[in-house]
C-alpha cells in the first residue's frame, strides 16, 4: 500500500481534506499527487467553496505537501487534539475556489 486519503465536507461549503503516505514511500512525490487528487474530487461539487487541510505544525514535510497541491497556510489553531503526548496544534491550510486550478 502506498497511501489512502479521503474528503470530508465540514459544513455546506468546505470540504476537508486528509492523507497519510506509507513511511516506505515518503518523499516520492506520492503524498502531494494524492493531495490534488483530493482536491479534484473535493470541488467536484459546485456548492464547496473551500477545501481545508490540517497538519502538526512540527510536520515541515507534511506542510510542504500542503503548499505544493496549492493551500495557503492560514494559522495555527492551538490544542486541537489530546493524543497519548499530550495536546497537539494544528496548522491550517486552505485553497478557495477561486484561487485553485485543476
Amino acid at each position: 500500500m502506498v497511501g489512502i486519503g479521503e474528503v470530508k465536507r465540514v459544513t455546506r461549503t468546505c470540504a476537508e481534506i486528509a492523507y497519510a503516505v506509507h513511511v516506505e514511500q515518503w518523499g516520492r512525490g506520492f503524498a502531494t499527487q494524492l493531495a490534488r487528487l483530493l482536491l479534484e474530487v473535493a470541488f467536484v461539487d459546485p456548492a464547496i467553496a473551500r477545501v481545508q487541510g490540517t497538519c502538526d505544525p512540527r510536520n515541515l514535510a507534511s506542510a510542504a505537501v500542503l503548499r505544493k497541491a496549492g493551500l495557503l497556510y492560514e494559522g495555527t489553531m492551538r490544542h486541537t487534539a489530546h493524543l497519548r503526548d499530550g495536546w497537539r496544534d494544528s496548522a491550517m491550510h486552505a485553497v478557495l475556489r477561486g484561487e485553485w486550478s485543476a
